[in-house]
């Protein structure tokens, strides 16, 4: 329709042009005139030459944000040619993990000659996890909006929400931990204290330490190996991640129960782990959480890996690799047999965390 309404609003123009021409034959209306068609003509070249000196991108500005705090995506082109003003209409989608399928925006921007440009698109992320962003396609219109040219782009950026902490009492968990003294808080957080139970062997990852390297394993797969440790004897707790929520609400209480519940204890002293089962796998992965940030590092992995449907049928094999330590439940699901469980937090009816 606009493309249409922009031919229509040229002949007019053009129209004009002509009969005044005819009408009084006047060396200057003809000179109007003939720039009149010129116009199009350059228009046209000048398009076909900049389409392909354009580059869009897309981006958060903010890596990491509270939920329900304001931010943006910001949209970016650089148009590296001479030519004229351009029109773009950018296309791009903003998903969470429960939302894959998010509905389509459209922004429009007019972009000058030599002119990089950022333009921020406010926006609030209301739940939890990671959200991507995709800019999808631009659609580039002529100054006189007759021609324009879709260039595919399909980019992508990423951000995460992070959960709201609320209170914790320490009663909640002080029946099951005993008497932590201070001398045993500083012995456990201390820094260069690493447990010394190896409880995975896993390939190498950016950041790990030489002295975790297994060098007669590595020399036999002929690539780096690494031993995971953890002071399990050592930890009260093991919090056994289900996260098997349906919607925002239900994720937003899991994470924010995962988040505070670490934070509390991570403040009593108290050692503990986070337990998963990743979909793409079928070992339980164990995490030994030593500090507030270990608790942060653990969460920003929780929005990344893809969760077992049937994370409660999986019980048993976690019981078992909890040993002798407190197995924490978290699970948006009520248990069937309540005498063999003990629900110790509730957030909204949502989110709870038994002791079994």
């Amino acid at each position: 329709m606009k493309r249409i309404f922009a031919i229509v609003r040229y002949l007019l123009f053009l129209s004009i042009l002509v009969f005044l021409y005819l009408f009084n034959n006047h060396a200057l209306t003809l000179l109007l005139l003939i720039v009149g068609l010129l116009i199009p003509i350059a228009s046209f070249v000048a398009f076909f030459i900049s389409i392909h000196k354009v580059r869009f991108g897309i981006s958060f500005r903010d890596s990491a944000v509270n939920r329900e705090e304001e931010t943006a995506v910001l949209l970016k082109a650089v148009n590296a040619s001479l030519i004229p003003q351009l029109k773009a209409n950018f296309r791009f989608t903003i998903s969470n993990e429960l939302n894959p399928n998010d509905i389509e925006h459209i922004w429009e921007l007019y972009i000058g000659p030599k002119e990089s440009m950022k333009f921020e698109v406010p926006l609030q992320l209301m739940n939890s996890g990671s959200y991507k962003a995709t800019l999808l396609d631009v659609c580039l219109s002529d100054v006189l909006g007759i021609l324009s040219n879709t260039i595919r782009v399909n980019e992508t950026a990423e951000a995460v929400v992070l959960p709201k902490e609320f209170a914790i009492d320490e009663s909640v968990f002080m029946e099951y931990v005993g008497t932590v003294t201070e001398d045993a808080i500083h012995e456990r957080f201390a820094k260069g204290n690493d447990p010394s139970e190896i409880f995975e062997i896993r390939n190498y990852r950016s950041g790990d330490r030489p002295q975790q390297i297994h060098w007669k394993l590595s020399a036999k797969e002929q690539e780096l190996m690494v031993k995971e440790f953890s002071d399990m004897t050592g930890e009260t707790f093991a919090i056994y991640l289900c996260q098997d929520f349906h919607d925002n609400k239900q994720m937003d209480a899991y994470y924010d129960v995962m988040y505070s519940a670490g934070l509390q204890l991570c403040r009593m002293g108290v050692a503990f782990s986070y337990c998963f089962i990743p979909a793409s796998q079928d070992g339980l992965t164990q995490v030994s959480v030593t500090s507030a940030d270990k608790v942060g590092e653990c969460l920003l992995t929780m929005f990344y890996v893809k969760p077992r449907v049937n994370g409660l049928t999986e019980l048993t094999a976690v019981s078992e690799a909890a040993g002798m330590r407190n197995l924490l439940v978290l699970t948006t699901q009520p248990f069937a047999k309540k005498e063999q469980s003990k629900e110790l937090l509730n957030k909204d009816n949502l989110a709870r965390l038994f002791l079994l």
